[in-house]
This record gives structure tokens, C-alpha cells and sequence, in this order.
């Protein structure tokens, strides 16, 4: 994922407007404005804690909006779920 400051500046912007004043709509708008990421890479986005992200992405992809894009096999350890926004 290559993420530009003027992509960080948007994703700021809508959330401080108050657009995504939930959890799970930052969440959410992380995933639309950056996806394909993994919960760490979500976290980094969001500033909320990983633990915190996860239970939010799964809210997520049970309610349809986001779904798994594929699993990302960089750098060293376990291997990372990417997440994506459903298309429809």
C-alpha cells in the first residue's frame, strides 16, 4: 500500500468534517480511501489500536461492506489479511 500525503490530508479531512464519526465508519472510510490494507495498516491510518480495529473490520465485513481482497505474504511473520471495499 502506498499511501501519499494528499491521500492521508482526505482521509483527515472527512473525519474531522464529522462524516465518519463512528469507529466503524473511520474504519470504513480507511478501507475506501486506502484498501486493499490489513488491520495494521488500518490501525497506522486510523490511529486506533489494532484490538480495536479487528472486531470493527468483522462488523464490517458481516454487514457486506468490505470483503477479503487476498493475503499479503511481505515482509517477515504472519501473513496479513487484506481487506477491500465490496463492490456491488
Amino acid at each position: 500500500m502506498n499511501i501519499t500525503l494528499t491521500s492521508l490530508e482526505a482521509y483527515h479531512e472527512t473525519i474531522m468534517s464529522g462524516r465518519a464519526d463512528t469507529m466503524r465508519m473511520r474504519v470504513l472510510e480507511a478501507v475506501r480511501c486506502f484498501g486493499p490494507a490489513s488491520d495494521k495498516e488500518l490501525s497506522r491510518i486510523t490511529g486506533i489500536p489494532e484490538n480495536t480495529i479487528r472486531p470493527r473490520r468483522g462488523e464490517l465485513a458481516k454487514l457486506g461492506m468490505i470483503q477479503v481482497e487476498g493475503v499479503s505474504n511481505e515482509g517477515p511473520g504472519r501473513r496479513k489479511t487484506l481487506w477491500r471495499i465490496t463492490v456491488r
